[in-house]
């Protein structure tokens, strides 16, 4: 079997071209995008909610099927990958919606540590015996160990690692969830509204755990309806407006006004 690629620092991770995804109507939420993110680069996605953003988050994590284009990860056609193989490349996301994507309201923090990771160490160990899971067993102190390490990273208040996450405030939710992004070595975090329901501090510092995960070679797509947010902790800013992709020109690359006549589809 051919061995992948080796990954080099400030490589593109993430080429998507020409990508093409339907939304719930039918028609293309997305038209025709092409972005690369490379690998030490956190990405500002700017637009106004409804222009696309969901939809290509979904597309790049496997969670909704591509109509046209390709997308590719760290060099190999991913398209039709799903959602474990491109974890285990190093995909993370902190999901817009936490209730919906991100948690189970029930389970403990040590398991919500483990959502979209379990197939992964510390998570799991593998059988010589094999397992239910491919080969696979829970590794309980592991994920126990990740978890609190998650928790301590944004200090989440808690009751425990093993109290329901639905006791935690839902700011403490997303300091959680924000941090389990962070963890396992990621290569590409999809961050949307990452600093949703946080106060000003833990704003600041989940952007800037953002920063350093990009700085450790991470490439960082954000999509945020705070431009002021994108336009101080990103490198760079693009638009979505429906469902297509500006880029605001180099000269006025961090000029709100620029960006907001992209977002408002009153420039080209």
């Amino acid at each position: 079997k051919a061995m992948s690629p080796p990954f080099l620092p400030e490589q593109p991770f993430l080429q998507i071209e020409e990508l093409c995804v339907k939304g719930n109507r039918g028609d293309n939420a997305v038209e025709q995008v092409s972005l690369t993110a490379c690998s030490g680069e956190v990405i500002g996605i700017a637009g106004v909610d409804g222009n696309g953003q969901r939809e290509l988050f979904q597309a790049i994590l496997g969670m909704a099927p591509i109509s046209n284009g390709n997308l590719r990860l760290m060099g190999l056609d991913a398209s039709g990958w799903d959602g474990a193989r491109r974890a285990a490349l190093g995909v993370r996301s902190i999901p817009e919606d936490r209730h919906a994507e991100g948690v189970v309201d029930d389970w403990s923090l040590q398991e919500n540590a483990a959502i979209g990771l379990q197939r992964l160490a510390p998570c799991s160990s593998s059988s010589m015996r094999g397992g239910p899971n491919g080969g696979k067993w829970v590794n309980v102190k592991g994920r126990r160990d990740l978890a609190v390490k998650m928790a301590g990273r944004f200090q989440t208040r808690h009751g425990g690692i093993e109290a329901p996450i639905r006791s935690l405030s839902g700011g403490n939710q997303q300091r959680f969830v924000a941090a389990r992004a962070m963890e396992l070595n990621p290569k590409l975090i999809l961050a949307f509204q990452p600093a949703r329901g946080l106060d000003i501090d833990a704003t600041a510092k989940v952007y800037e755990a953002l920063i350093e995960a990009s700085r450790k070679g991470a490439a960082v797509l954000v999509v945020s309806y705070e431009l002021d947010e994108l336009i101080e902790y990103c490198d760079r800013i693009v638009v979505l407006n429906g469902g297509k992709l500006h880029k605001p020109p180099p000269a006025e690359a961090k000029d709100r006004a620029a960006i907001g006549r992209l977002m408002v589809g009153a420039a080209s």
